[in-house]
């Protein structure tokens, strides 16, 4: 029964560091397209 909760702990952080490994690079793509977008029509506008 011990075992079992062990398991499900070590299956747990592996997880999370997957979530959080692939949530970076979608945040700085997401920043990144955000501040073109920007740039773009700025230099639309004639800036």
């Amino acid at each position: 029964m011990l075992n079992l909760f062990i398991g499900r702990d070590s299956m747990i952080e592996p997880l999370l560091c997957g979530i959080v490994l692939g949530l970076i690079p979608v945040t700085l793509l997401g920043l990144f397209v955000a501040a073109w977008n920007q740039y773009r029509r700025g230099s639309a506008l004639g800036g």
